[in-house]
């Protein structure tokens, strides 16, 4: 089984290798978290070539080489080529760098998963490389689960965490606060997405906290 995990990639060198529809999703995905984009293709599709002129990633020229994963935070192989994709996967392990390669999740060291996002919310499914369509199906179905005002839940639990936590200072009882909270949250943005009538409800259910 993975280890699921959320990396913090602002600021990071991140090293796409492919220039085709693989490669421009991997690199939308980096940019969304802030990542620094490195590119290396012989033909870009258009997107991905608006990008270099715009500045928003860094072309690194048509041909890859070894030295281009020294010091990457992530790799990604992407290209049509399974001998150059299993070459990246093999300079990326060697110097320690996580790596991607597309559609061989044996050759892998981390999945990414199909991501739905609400605001700060992101819930990520994987199938461990079995089936990113499955993955895909299943992010669909979610989207019609989750409103999508639930980020508005999770930004206003953040911001009276530090009151929770100075009202409560055991732990035990803090941890029943915070999930009586999230759940009130939760059902406030589902029924009335509204964000006056989730701090009210939010409010009144930590004031009731204070008499228990």
């Amino acid at each position: 089984m993975d280890y699921p995990v959320a990396l913090k990639v602002k600021g990071k060198r991140c090293l796409v290798v492919g220039g085709g529809r693989v490669a421009l999703r991997k690199v939308r995905g980096l940019l969304q978290c802030g990542a620094r984009v490195g590119v290396v293709a012989r033909d870009l599709e258009e997107e991905l070539a608006f990008l270099v002129r715009i500045e928003r990633i860094n072309y690194l020229g048509p041909r890859y080489r070894s030295s281009q994963v020294e010091g990457c935070f992530l790799v990604f192989a992407a290209t049509d080529s399974a001998a150059l994709n299993a070459r990246i996967y093999r300079d990326a392990c060697r110097r320690g760098a996580p790596v991607n390669v597309a559609d061989r999740p044996e050759l892998c060291s981390f999945q990414v998963p199909s991501v739905l996002r609400r605001g700060p919310v992101t819930i990520g499914i994987s199938t461990g490389g079995n089936s990113p369509a499955l993955a895909r199906q299943l992010r669909k179905y979610m989207e019609n689960i989750f409103p999508p005002d639930l980020g508005k839940a999770a930004v206003f639990l953040g911001r009276i965490r530090p009151l929770v936590i100075a009202k409560h200072p055991d732990q035990r009882r803090r941890a029943v606060v915070f999930n009586r909270l999230a759940w009130v949250a939760f059902l406030s943005v589902v029924r009335t997405p509204r964000e006056s009538s989730l701090s009210k409800e939010v409010r009144k259910n930590l004031a009731d906290t204070e008499h228990h």
